[in-house]
């Protein structure tokens, strides 16, 4: 069974199943997650700290 994850930033608490997460693209400290059905998310972190999330 698969759990959905949440994802925090300072604006904004996006809860998510890992496979609806169709990519992650990165611009330094920023990171965007886009999913299925196009919904874009912003974070204020980087890559390798949205790596270390969805790695949990």
């Amino acid at each position: 069974m698969n759990f959905p994850i949440i994802i925090s930033s300072v604006n904004e608490q996006v809860r998510v199943y890992p496979e609806h997460i169709l990519y992650v693209s990165s611009d330094g400290n920023y990171s965007v997650m886009v999913l299925h059905d196009k919904t874009e998310h912003l974070f204020s972190f980087n890559l390798s700290h949205f790596q270390q999330v969805l790695e949990r």
